[in-house]
């Protein structure tokens, strides 16, 4: 039965006139929906939306009913919003929200009429395996289905919750009238879904979610009943793992925690889990998980050299050893680079991590391989650039394959637990003794800096903020720049001594400048020629950033 005409007649068993209803765009087949008691139209429509994807609006005095994964229907610029009455003043460019992690499920469970079943109940489950402590929620859909739609639909849901958790909110005048809801929209570079307007004495007020492309589409396959009987080699295998205390990688990972890369060099390798123990080992939980998947995780010959930001480093390379986790790798051309492609961690935990890019990845032997053409100090490193040693270890981030973030609460920022691998089969490795990071909320180094000099001798200091989700557009810069990732804005700048590196004042600062007077140039005894800054951006929770040294002339 055609989706259009079940939405139809659901409409007109409401009361609806036929013309004004349009499902022109709902042309699914449905295996079978069945109405089990007298209901309100809007309760027999919802699980129809939630299995087919589409939502309802009221359109020119029509209830018109759009499948989601539209492309962009308008973009929206800075002098397009900010609209008000005259008498009132001007409102915030926009209001953003988002919902915390710990309130979007990480598992969730679809039950539905299962065709292949004689229309038993069955389940198929979606899981996100890259977040830790497990948050586990379950759908009833109501619709007769296939294993494989049920199965997609659940992976499909699940996305949608996490791409939903940013709702944006923003004021523009009638001339935008044709706006409405479902409709997708671009504002400021940034793709959303309209989903309520207000109309406030010819001032729109505009809700939206965020919308990203992709999120409808899945190509899982369906979890089967048939006894597939257990590779018990497989399941004995122990994980490797590595943490490392990284930058954020997505805006999904913006908390205290670690990354954890979890990989084995055996062959029949079926995945694993890593556990964390808060209470000395007495008891542990579950973390972060690969089903199937290993990180790309080897070890370095040599010592990176350094080299410089911003540029493709050609005279560098690196020869990595991929064997403990059986990893391979491969060229780019220019524009996959540019585009974020072979993006990578290189380092230790007692030295920190560079994160890289490298466009050429040349196969030596087995699983050993030289890359070059590299982009440095991504993600806010760059002061690991020239801070590398000997056998630091490598690991591939693109695609985040056997890569998970094991999130944890503010307060154990610094503490140390133990972390161990287990099977499958429930075999346990080692304890890892390891200090909860704080890296994923540390405010990256400052862009700029430059300075100036004034009449009087007083030397001014001037830079811009850094954002430590330098791979995202802001959301909605006011003006270009804007406190981003911080709850407040606030710097410190050490005037540091240019020979004995000792701090000889610490200037702080609500604004991306300082000045640092003649006055107390002489006061503290700086001498004459460079004058050396260090300056920091503040977080209210882990305090100081990472350090951005300007070197004055």
């Amino acid at each position: 039965m055609n989706l259009g005409e079940i939405v139809k007649d659901i409409c007109l068993r409401a009361g609806l006139p036929p013309e004004a209803i349009d499902v022109s765009e709902l042309t699914d087949e449905v295996v079978g929906y069945q109405i089990p008691r007298q209901m309100p139209a809007k309760t027999a429509l919802e699980p129809l939306m939630a299995a087919f994807n589409f939502d309802a609006a009221e359109v020119d005095w029509k209830l018109v009913f759009r499948k989601r994964g539209a492309s962009s229907s308008r973009s929206l610029g800075p002098e397009d919003l900010r609209a008000r009455r005259a008498e009132e003043p001007p409102p915030d460019l926009a209001v953003e929200v988002r919902t915390q992690d710990i309130e979007i499920p990480t598992q969730l469970t679809v039950a539905y009429e299962s065709k292949a079943r004689d229309y038993e109940i069955a389940v198929q489950r979606a899981v996100r395996t890259d977040k830790a402590p497990p948050v586990i929620r379950s759908a009833q859909l109501g619709v007769v289905m296939t294993d494989e739609h049920a199965k997609r639909q659940a992976e499909i849901l699940l996305k949608r919750l996490w791409t939903e958790r940013h709702r944006y909110r923003f004021s523009v005048s009638r001339k935008h009238i044709g706006i409405a809801p479902a409709d997708v929209i671009t504002v400021l570079g940034k793709q959303m879904r309209v989903i309520e307007i207000r109309d406030r004495l010819g001032v729109l007020e505009i809700s939206c979610e965020s919308e990203e492309s992709g999120v409808y589409q899945s190509a899982a396959a369906a979890d089967g009943l048939a006894f597939t009987p257990p590779d018990l080699a497989a399941d004995l295998v122990v994980p490797e793992f590595l943490l490392l205390d990284l930058p954020p990688l997505d805006e999904d990972t913006g908390q205290a925690g670690l990354y954890v890369a979890i990989y084995s060099g055996a062959e029949n390798f079926s995945g694993g889990i890593v556990e964390r123990s808060v209470d000395g080992g007495q008891t542990y939980q579950a973390v972060a998980q690969s089903e199937a998947r290993r990180a790309v995780v080897g070890t370095c010959s040599g010592t990176l050299g350094a080299g410089d930001v911003g540029i493709l480093d050609q005279a560098n390379t690196l020869t990595v050893d991929l064997s403990e986790s059986r990893g391979t790798l491969s060229s780019v051309s220019d524009a996959q680079l540019w585009n974020g492609a072979n993006l990578a961690a290189v380092g230790s935990a007692a030295g920190g991590w560079e994160i890289l890019q490298f466009q050429t990845a040349a196969l030596v032997s087995g699983y050993t391989y030289t890359i070059s053409g590299l982009l440095r100090g991504l993600y806010g490193t760059q002061s690991q650039v020239a801070a590398h040693g000997t056998q630091e270890k490598f690991v591939l981030l693109s695609g985040m394959s056997g890569i998970s973030f094991a999130g944890a609460a503010l307060e154990a920022i610094g503490a140390v637990h133990r972390y161990r691998g287990r099977s499958r089969s429930g075999r346990v490795g080692p304890p890892v003794l390891s200090a909860t990071g704080d890296r994923a909320i540390r405010p990256y180094p400052v862009q700029g800096p430059f300075a100036a000099v004034d009449e009087d001798g007083d030397l001014h200091l001037f830079f811009r903020r850094g954002d430590r989700y330098e791979f995202a557009q802001p959301d909605f810069p006011d003006g270009g720049d804007v406190p981003l990732s911080e709850l407040s804005e606030t710097y410190e700048v050490d005037v540091v001594h240019p020979t004995s590196g000792a701090v000889l004042r610490t200037i702080r600062t609500d604004s991306p400048h300082v000045e640092y007077t003649a006055a107390q140039r002489s006061a503290d005894g700086y001498p004459a020629g460079q004058t050396v800054f260090d300056i920091y951006q503040i977080s209210r929770v882990v305090g100081r950033g990472v350090v951005r040294r300007a070197t004055v002339p």
